[in-house]
């Protein structure tokens, strides 16, 4: 009888580890399948970023008035373009103007601009050369997700110009 109640054991026993295998591969097949969905949802929130960033316009190093109550961004931007060279029709060209947020170390804030084409974004961002002499910087909106290497990469070319630099003298 005992050997009996042992077989029965052991065949329950076998019978459990079977479907916990069979659960655990089910599990892990799932599982995969989830990071595998998630991957191109992360990839398709990106496209999307780039898609709603693509008009976008960063104006860095215009000094903030601390009141904000008189400060004219699109006179600010119209001025820009002036500078540079392109024409911009403050209603036509124009989505919205804004500063951007807070910055941790109370620096001025940077003005966001959405224009209506990315071809108009394009030029202002070509004709940047023509601001060299200001302190005034223009630059494509990036996410952070873009922006991040992107720094580090710009850090690291700043470096081996500095080592270029030093061979040449």
């Amino acid at each position: 009888m005992e050997e009996i109640l042992k077989k029965i054991q052991e065949h329950i026993q076998t019978e459990d580890l079977k479907h916990i295998k069979l659960e655990n591969s089910k599990t892990k097949k799932e599982n995969l399948e989830l990071k595998q969905e998630q991957l191109r949802q992360q990839i398709r929130i990106e496209e999307l970023e780039r898609e709603i960033r693509k008009t976008n316009l960063i104006i860095y190093g215009i000094k903030e008035k601390r009141d904000n109550l008189n400060e004219n961004l699109s006179k600010i931007v119209k001025d820009i373009a002036n500078k540079i060279q392109v024409e911009i029709n403050e209603k036509d060209d124009i989505i919205d103007i804004e500063r951007m947020r807070r910055t941790i170390d109370n620096k001025d804030r940077p003005i966001m601009v959405k224009l209506k084409s990315g071809t108009l974004r394009n030029e202002m961002l070509r004709e940047t050369k023509k601001l060299k002499e200001t302190e005034i910087f223009l630059s494509e909106d990036f996410s952070k997700n873009f922006q991040e290497p992107r720094n580090v990469l710009k850090e690291e070319i700043k470096r081996i110009k500095r080592i270029q630099s030093k061979y040449e003298l």
